[in-house]
This record gives C-alpha cells, sequence and structure tokens, in this order.
C-alpha cells in the first residue's frame, strides 16, 4: 500500500534508532518521576505508537489519558484556529502531567494544550516529544 501515491520519501531514521531514542527518553522519564505517580497525555492520533512504545519502557505508577485535538479540520493546512475534538476525563490537579506528543510542527496546538493543562491546577506539566 502507498502512503502517498506519487511522493517519495526518504528514510532517516530506522526502526532501530527509534528504539534506542524511546529506552533514553523513558530512562529519563524514570529517573525524573521516580516516586511520583505520573499522568500521560497521548495526543491523538499520531502519537499513539511512540506512547505505547514509552509505556513498556516505563517503570513509574503511570496513568493515560487521550485528548485529540484539531487545527486543520479537513484542510491540508492549519487554520490556526485550535479545536478540542477529544478531552481528557480526569482531574488533573495537584498531578505530574506529561504530554506525549510524536512531532512538533509549528508548536501552536501543542502551546494550547499545555496552556489548557497548565490552568487546571497540576503538580507539574512536562512534554515529551519523538522528533
Amino acid at each position: 500500500m502507498e502512503l502517498s501515491p506519487g511522493k517519495n520519501f526518504t528514510k532517516y531514521i530506522t526502526r532501530d534508532e527509534i528504539d534506542v531514542s524511546v529506552r533514553e527518553i523513558a530512562g529519563r522519564i524514570n529517573k525524573d518521576y521516580a516516586g511520583k505517580k505520573l499522568l500521560l497525555i497521548c495526543v491523538l492520533k499520531g502519537a499513539y505508537v511512540f506512547c505505547a512504545d514509552l509505556l513498556r519502557n516505563l517503570h513509574v505508577e503511570t496513568e493515560v489519558e487521550f485528548v485529540r485535538l484539531s487545527s486543520y479540520g479537513k484542510a491540508r493546512s492549519s487554520s490556526g484556529t485550535v479545536t478540542i475534538v477529544q478531552d481528557i476525563a480526569s482531574d488533573i490537579r495537584d498531578r505530574h502531567v506529561l504530554i506525549v506528543e510524536e512531532i512538533i510542527d509549528s508548536g501552536r496546538t501543542l502551546r494550547f494544550l499545555y496552556d489548557r493543562l497548565k490552568s487546571s491546577g497540576p503538580a507539574s506539566v512536562e512534554i515529551v516529544t519523538l522528533l
């Protein structure tokens, strides 16, 4: 199955390199959140696989929530307006929150989510991204 008909792609990062990076990132998270309960907020749909890979390598107590945002609508370029398609259900007050995203494009959507979560009174909000 062709992902994008008529487009050529060059592989820059191998699966093994990604696996090594995920293990390194998980190691830092394990160290930073040792003894703490961590709430991962996975940004759908793109970060789902990265989040699953990360979870397999985490050794801290972890809960996962999913959020889905949109700034594209049906277009191929951002409208500039971020909307929440699927929100988290958990109260994040006084919790350690880690937003899991696969790639940061303009940063607008991630900034929207970060600011929104930060205003809910968590103990901390951090971001982890694969690229």
